[in-house]
């Protein structure tokens, strides 16, 4: 290694421009070949440090969002779906869900109404009609 490739290597790291630390000789060396000039060789250095910061930083983003991992669409349980539907649907699809239910306006004091009734009944019914 050169002093100059040294150096410049040096540069890099300490301006935290890693892409272009790892390519800059390879690259010269491209140009030289395909005799580019200096401003396509810098574009060339310039665009693949922007392109391995934007990897880099999704990558980044993805880790510290904890996601769980990624599925496929043959894993999604349709059944399952279609269970949380018509459970939303049963309770009035308000938006209040199950965890409330006595919270829902179907309830008075306590006493169910009987449209709750039914429609609890005909979720019923249908899970009974999807189960395996």
């Amino acid at each position: 290694m050169s002093m100059e490739t040294a150096s410049i290597s040096q540069h890099c790291k300490t301006l935290r421009l890693a892409s272009i630390g790892g390519q800059f000789a390879s690259q010269a060396e491209e140009a030289r070949q395909k005799k580019h000039s200096h401003f396509r060789y810098l574009e060339a250095l310039l665009q693949s440090e922007v392109e391995d910061r934007e990897r880099r930083s999704i990558e980044l983003r993805l880790k510290n969002a904890h996601l769980p991992r990624m599925k496929t669409l043959e894993e999604l349980d349709l059944r399952s779906v279609y269970a949380t539907t018509l459970l939303w649907w049963a309770l009035g699809n308000d938006g209040i869900g199950g965890k409330f239910a006595g919270c829902h306006p179907s309830f008075d004091n306590g006493h169910r109404d009987s449209s709750l009734d039914q429609k609890m009944n005909a979720y019923r019914s249908a899970m009974i009609s999807c189960s395996p």
